[in-house]
């Protein structure tokens, strides 16, 4: 079995002390206000571990003197909140293994490498379940959460026929689709894996009660958010990218237009992995984005088969989807997918980069927000697919087929 297999089902206080020094010190660094994964990961690949970089951000140099094109260095604010910063208190880990969740960290036991084709890698993520997250045959099963009687038989036949054969169902714990596909494959008695957008402790939503409780029984749910966050509107497309990540194929059973399963599938994409679709009846808004995304090249399914087939590395999707229209999204209400104290803001960065791409520190200027408030909004914002960045870090609007959540 593969390390991420073994490892992940290990807790914090299984580990030798040095991989504890270094959790603690990874917790740490998640934490840091304007970093942002990207900007974390830049560290830690440049540094070695967490402890490594706080060490360096202790020091006279600057933590990353030459930064390769295209990418935005931690600005003079962010650093100085990493001088300030120090690893959480080992107790933290023990609190945590006591609620039955464990840690694993971007570069450490445990993480899984899929997630490190992300640009922006959650450096943290917490688990909860006895099943280790998926490396290999995993497939995301998502859609709409108000899916209709007939999506949600066709997500639970496809889930349950796909668990049965080993396959493991990643989905995000929604109503709807989401929530047809864990439980098909836990009756499956399949693995199945379950990314929120909130802390591993908050059930959201509520009439998903029964089912947190399945799924820390026999599968296993993951964040990349610390107990006690509420999932709001602008967490759920960072929870999308883990999805896509995780999963070898993306399937979208039944969504309309806009909808966050369209979002997991262009992350899909963007990673090169295989997308599906499950076709619907013609009409239905429901149906509408499955429609979309068929016209656009990815790939039909009607059954487990066809999935398989895909699994298996048959020619895929990626590449026919690759030249796709995209439609640009001055069309699309991406600004409201963000929590409500930050949508005036990021309106005027919206406004700001109108006229098209435009330095961060510009966009900081002309928004009339605070530098490191504008930094922390720009990596927001590039997470929910709303901007995009550009070498020389410059920001445009980005060109989606989709709307955000």
């Amino acid at each position: 079995m593969d390390a991420v297999g073994v490892v992940g089902r290990s807790s914090a206080g299984g580990c030798d002390r040095a991989e504890r020094a270094e959790l603690c010190a990874a917790l740490a660094l998640a934490g840091v206000e304007g970093l942002g994964p990207a900007g974390a990961r830049r560290l830690l690949d440049l540094h070695g571990s967490p402890r490594a970089v706080l060490r360096r951000a202790r020091g006279p140099e600057r933590l990353d003197p030459d930064p390769p094109p295209g990418f935005r260095s931690p600005g003079r604010r962010v650093e100085v909140r990493l001088r300030r910063v120090r690893p959480v208190p080992e107790n933290r880990l023990d609190e945590l293994d006591a609620a039955g969740i464990r840690v694993v960290r971007y570069g450490g036991p445990g993480y899984p490498s899929t997630l490190r084709d992300l640009h922006h890698p959650p450096i943290v993520l917490y688990l909860k379940g006895p099943r280790p997250l998926p490396v290999e045959r995993a497939v995301a099963v998502v859609g709409t959460r108000r899916a209709t009687e007939y999506g949600r038989r066709l997500a639970r036949d496809l889930a349950g026929d796909l668990a049965s054969s080993g396959v493991c169902i990643v989905s995000g714990m929604a109503r709807g689709i989401d929530g047809a596909a864990h439980r098909a494959a836990l009756d499956a008695r399949g693995p199945t894996a379950g990314v929120v957008a909130g802390g591993l402790d908050v059930e959201y939503p509520a009439a998903h009660r029964s089912l947190f409780a399945a799924m820390r029984e026999r599968g296993v749910l993951a964040s990349e958010f610390p107990p006690g966050t509420r999932p709001e509107a602008g967490l759920f497309p960072r929870r999308n990218r883990i999805i896509a990540a995780l999963a070898r194929v993306t399937v979208v059973v039944q969504a309309g237009r806009p909808s966050g399963a369209l979002i997991t599938a262009s992350h899909a994409l963007e990673l090169g992995r295989d997308v599906g679709a499950v076709p619907g009846p013609v009409g239905p808004e429901a149906s509408a984005g499955v429609h979309a995304l068929l016209r656009d090249g990815a790939a039909v399914v009607t059954s487990a088969a066809d999935v398989l087939e895909l699994l298996d590395g048959l020619e895929g999707t990626a590449a026919r989807v690759a030249g796709a229209h995209f439609v640009d999204s001055d069309a699309l209400p991406g600004v409201g997918a963000l929590p409500e104290a930050d949508r005036d803001p990021a309106g005027r960065v919206w406004a700001a980069v109108s006229e098209g791409p435009c330095p961060g520190d510009v966009l900081a200027e002309r928004s009339g927000l605070p530098y490191s408030a504008a930094r922390a909004l720009l990596d927001r914002l590039e997470m929910a697919g709303i901007l995009g960045a550009l070498p020389g870090d410059r920001y445009e609007r980005r060109r989606f087929r989709t709307e955000a959540r």
